[in-house]
């Protein structure tokens, strides 16, 4: 009789550790891919916020504070136009789930629509009429 010592692993064996490694990798892989989904989405709404403010800062500027809808470039290279709706304030309007009561009317809203990628961003303010 020989002595002969077994080297290497046996079949189930490789097949448990290539589910184990298949299981974790996916896993991961999906973690990635979340990640870079949120990621683009954060970055969207910063560049909408962006324009957002950039387009207020230039109604105000430029004294476009009057009742309409009209286009307005939301940022320096011109890239995105914003569509603005300015309407002025009845006594009750709603943002979201909230109903807002105002008693005076020496306020506008301000709708602001900023599309980036394929999503459109949608911002309402209230202001002063001047």
């Amino acid at each position: 009789m020989t002595n002969c010592k077994n080297k290497g692993f046996t079949l189930i064996e490789v097949i448990v550790a290539l589910l184990i490694f298949s299981i974790s990798a996916g896993t991961i892989m999906l973690l990635v891919s979340q990640n870079f989904k949120s990621n683009r989405k954060a970055k969207n709404y910063i560049i909408a916020d962006s324009a957002f403010y950039s387009a207020l800062y230039k109604i105000n500027k430029d004294k476009l504070i009057e009742e309409g809808e009209f286009k307005v470039d939301c940022d320096e290279s011109e890239e995105i136009k914003c569509d603005v709706s300015i309407s002025a304030l009845n006594d009750k309007f709603n943002i979201g789930n909230d109903e807002i009561v105002v008693e005076n009317d020496n306020y506008y809203m301000v709708k602001i629509t900023v599309p980036v990628g394929e999503y459109k961003y949608v911002f309402n303010k209230i202001i002063e009429k001047q």
